[in-house]
């Protein structure tokens, strides 16, 4: 399988809707697939099959929730519980791998006990990962309801007449105004909560993803500018994240070892969430500076304001001018 793209080309402005939700979901699902047989495959599987299955399996629950209104309820449920499913055993694999990555040679060499606790628990994921597969994947569920997903489903207009074809253009954008509403909702506050930062960052993935179906149907450069914003946003939250995450796992490991072990550990937990709390305060000055949060909001703005509100308000914006001049 090649490289399975992140932005379809087929998405643009004038392809029809339901014929394009088909085709996407099914490219994603396949992609997922594609690196969960991978990682079946191995009793130690490659660092990057499990970083590239946690990240495809996103990508194809996004899809499957921003085709949601064009797609068949109960296969499109049971996918997307299949999927979250190898996502979060993909995440604790992968974490163990992150984890792995900030050990230095001595901390190592320290840390034997530690590290075969950890090698453990990814041992463990990915042997979940590999029953998974085997009981969803290889038994023939997952092709069994995606092609259940595939079925078309009846659109009709009034009195009970073929409605027009639907394009996706319009359509993605009323859709992708649902899908974005709560990350907008979690960025209008003034200051940014701390404890907020993990599910800020889960809704920016997700309209992050499902921006991508639709880049090919908007305005090459207000497309181009939201996505960079975006990406911008996730690396400043997947800092803060990871750091978290590192200082909760190395006091985890700290639990029942000797205590040199134990305060090593201590020591590399005390120092993330130092760093945790350091990127924390660069974060803030980020959302309130004019080219921070409010850029961000703008960049949404320019999406998702039909062309005839925003012309009506740069109209009225201009009124008052006018009329001094007037008088």
């Amino acid at each position: 399988m090649s490289k399975p793209a992140r932005i379809p080309a087929a998405a643009r402005a004038d392809a029809l809707a339901p014929k394009l939700a088909r085709q996407v979901v099914k490219q994603r699902i396949q992609a997922a697939v594609y690196y969960w047989q991978r990682v079946a495959k191995h009793d130690k599987p490659p660092v990057e099959d499990i970083h590239q299955l946690r990240v495809w399996s996103r990508r194809a629950m996004a899809a499957i929730q921003l085709f949601a209104p064009l797609l068949p309820a109960e296969p499109a449920a049971e996918l997307l519980a299949i999927l979250n499913k190898s996502r979060k055993r993909a995440g604790k694999a992968r974490d163990c791998d992150v984890l792995l990555k900030t050990l230095d040679a001595s901390t190592r060499k320290v840390l034997d006990e530690a590290l075969q606790e950890l090698k453990k628990g990814r041992a463990e994921s990915a042997e979940k990962l590999r029953r998974s597969y085997r009981k969803k994947v290889r038994s023939g569920d997952v092709q069994d309801w995606s092609k259940a997903l595939q079925k078309q489903l009846p659109v009709t207009g009034n009195n009970g007449h073929a409605s027009p074809p639907l394009e996706f253009g319009g359509w993605f954008l009323q859709q992708f105004a649902v899908v974005a509403a709560p990350l907008l909702k979690q960025l209008r506050p003034a200051k940014p909560m701390q404890r907020r930062i993990h599910m800020l960052r889960i809704e920016g993935k997700r309209v992050r993803y499902a921006l991508e179906i639709g880049l090919p149907s908007l305005p090459k450069q207000a497309g181009k500018q939201l996505y960079a914003a975006l990406e911008n946003l996730q690396e400043q939250l997947g800092a803060i994240c990871d750091d978290q995450a590192l200082a909760a796992q190395y006091r985890e490991l700290a639990a029942g070892l000797k205590s040199k072990q134990q305060a090593r550990l201590f020591q590399q937990a005390a120092q993330h969430e130092k760093q945790e709390q350091a990127r924390f305060v660069k974060f803030s000055r980020w959302w309130r500076a004019a080219n921070g949060r409010n850029k961000l909001l703008q960049h949404f703005a320019a999406i998702l304001t039909p062309p005839e509100v925003a012309d009506l308000s740069r109209s009225s914006a201009k009124l008052p001018a006018q009329r001094r001049k007037r008088k």
